[in-house]
């Protein structure tokens, strides 16, 4: 389940050039980055999110914690 919908969330974000989104970190984890130029502001709560996963999504964006 995780994976699958992982994927398709970041399809869906590149897809519609979503540029503000909230996402826990478990599900952050699992969707496979790749640089999203419209992707401008990541709010990132729900648990504790781990410093390489705001190293990796932090890149040329907003990250709030």
């Amino acid at each position: 389940m995780w994976q699958g919908d992982a994927i398709k969330l970041g399809s869906y974000i590149d897809k519609n050039k979503i540029s503000i989104a909230t996402i826990p970190p478990v599900l952050l984890s699992a969707i496979p980055y790749k640089e999203l130029e419209e992707f401008k502001t990541l709010v990132v709560a729900g648990e504790s999110c781990s410093t390489e996963i705001m190293l990796r999504w932090g890149k040329n964006r907003i990250l709030i914690i």
